[in-house]
């Protein structure tokens, strides 16, 4: 899908060069399905749930997400910001 590309490479411009390779796969299902919970990130890539978390932990600080409405019914949102 050209619009994922499209979010991937402007992402990429930005801090996902200092992301390690587990983070760039957590941040690729963030951005393919941002309604992923952090379990379903986590069996689809065979990783533990405190892995997903210390990434999404990342991001946050990274203001590469942000969360948009509930932790149950939200979704995350890839930012623009820096």
């Amino acid at each position: 899908n050209w619009e994922i590309e499209y979010v991937v490479d402007k992402v990429a411009d930005k801090m996902v060069d200092n992301l390690s390779k587990t983070e760039r796969m957590v941040l690729n299902c963030i951005i393919s399905n941002p309604r992923m919970s952090q379990i379903e990130i986590g069996n689809k890539l065979l990783l533990g749930k405190t892995t997903i978390q210390n990434a999404i932990v990342r991001f946050k600080k990274m203001n590469l997400i942000i969360r948009v409405g509930s932790n149950k019914t939200g979704y995350w949102k890839v930012t623009d910001k820096q």
